[in-house]
């Protein structure tokens, strides 16, 4: 067979006489094979020439050609005799053949082989090989998980792709910071936090921490946009809907409102008794409790973490699109303007300013961005979310899961913070979401295939 690396390049491999027993990257001369473009010509032996190898010549010996993949049938070797017998377990007529030729001490001077000769032969493309990756001093290194970067053939879009995704995560993370100071209107606040997590995704290939990165960003863009219509309360409170879910619960409260009856049912043990403060930590630690479910799952179930983040991420976004769209007021504030004929107490701040003392103003402030977030109970979904989350992973986690989300509903209803009917609604959205997952699936196929193909351009992978 003609090589294209001439005749210098290649040695010849002997009839060898008995079964080899050796791996793929034994079969290795130790001093490299010449090559265009450098990289490995300086390992050869002092005084050796390229040149200096010996013609083309076939691999003599059946069993050894056997042992080549089948793309590397006809690919020669460059091994001397002495080395030959080693590979094949016959003892080495004598050892200072390869002092001679400047081998250095045996296979910790592995240098290039049929892989390293192949890569240069065929440009890589088969084996995804990159042959500057064989020299001795790279072979010696203790081995190593690839990282994030990927090499291969660079793109001329690299940079721009790059560019443009690290600006749009940039701006996801700004744009709400500066709303208020610039006036920046809503709109362009909400496209900017909705490009935070395909930006990330088009910068960093694909891993766990960087899943949880997009996930992380979602939830950023989630509560920077919930906020956003009461950036205005006065043009918000035009729009604010008070009397339909009081006329709904009050038809599935047998003519009283379910909050009422609650807390009625409950008044004799005295205010701030240790129902409301029980009740009240259950409602506070759900502003973990989603995000807690998740963070196990990618632990202790990762191939579930990516479908668990995105279906969550879903229940969060069609939430906020209908606090965009019904912006519904909650009971304690229906009461507090006199539209309930009986009084909703909202226990959670009662709570919280004897437990809290002046910290809780603070408190309140941070966490309570949007008091007409209400329709659907987003608190109530996303706890329903993650128990069937974790019920997938496992049945205690699914226990877990189903005790939280049936206790968050009680106390919700009970502090005076949702209505029955936004349990209901955020109910509804899981349901929503979970049946509609393979409706849209086309979609988000072919939206993660784009996202892909931007990921890989910018990272130098094509």
């Amino acid at each position: 067979m003609d090589d294209p690396v001439g005749a210098g390049g290649l040695g010849r491999v002997e009839h060898v006489h008995r079964p080899p027993h050796v791996h793929l990257d034994e079969l290795v001369h130790l001093s490299p094979l010449p090559h265009v473009g450098g990289g490995v010509n300086d390992q050869l032996g002092v005084g050796e020439r390229p040149g200096d190898r010996g013609g083309i010549g076939d691999v003599g010996d059946p069993r050894l050609r056997a042992r080549l993949p089948r793309s590397l049938g006809e690919l020669r070797g460059d091994l001397d005799p002495d080395r030959e017998r080693s590979l094949v377990g016959e003892p080495p007529t004598d050892g200072r053949a390869d002092e001679a030729a400047g081998a250095g001490d045996g296979d910790a001077a592995v240098a290039q082989g049929l892989l390293a000769a192949l890569a240069h032969r065929i440009g890589a493309l088969t084996v995804g090989i990159n042959p500057h990756l064989y020299s001795p001093a790279v072979l010696q290194r203790p081995t190593r998980w690839p990282s994030g970067r990927r090499t291969g053939a660079r793109s001329k879009w690299a940079p721009l792709v790059k560019g443009v995704a690290a600006a749009a995560l940039a701006g996801a993370v700004a744009v709400p910071l500066l709303r208020k100071r610039h006036r920046i209107p809503a709109a362009v606040t909400t496209a900017a936090v909705a490009a935070g997590p395909p930006a990330l995704a088009v910068l960093r290939p694909r891993s766990r921490a960087r899943d949880a990165g997009l996930y992380a960003m979602q939830m950023w863009a989630f509560v920077m946009a919930h906020e956003l219509p009461y950036d205005d309360p006065e043009r918000l409170e035009k729009r604010l809907r008070v009397k339909y879910p009081i006329r709904v619960d009050r038809l599935l409260g047998g003519g009283r409102l379910p909050n009422v009856r609650l807390q009625k049912a409950l008044a004799g043990l005295g205010r701030a008794n240790a129902v409301d403060r029980t009740l009240s930590w259950v409602h506070w630690v759900w502003f973990f409790e989603p995000h807690l479910a998740l963070l196990w799952i990618l632990i202790r179930h990762p191939d579930h973490f990516p479908r668990s983040a995105r279906q969550m991420s879903a229940v969060y976004d069609l939430g906020c699109t209908g606090y965009f769209a019904v912006p519904t007021a909650p009971p304690w504030w229906a009461s507090e303007q006199g539209h309930t004929d009986e009084k909703v107490r909202r226990i959670m701040v009662e709570v919280g300013e004897e437990q809290w003392g002046r910290a809780w103003e603070t408190l309140y402030d941070s966490l309570g961005g949007n008091p007409w977030a209400a329709m659907p109970s987003l608190h109530f979904a996303t706890a329903v979310m993650a128990a069937l989350l974790l019920a997938e992973a496992g049945p205690a986690e699914g226990a877990a899961g189903w005790g939280y989300a049936a206790a968050l509903g009680f106390a919700l209803v009970y502090l005076g913070e949702h209505y029955v009917l936004d349990l209901i609604a955020g109910a509804a959205i899981v349901a929503a979401v979970r049946r509609g997952e393979p409706l849209v699936e086309p979609l988000a196929q072919a939206v993660s295939r784009g996202l892909q193909r931007l990921e890989r351009i910018a990272n130098e992978q094509i």
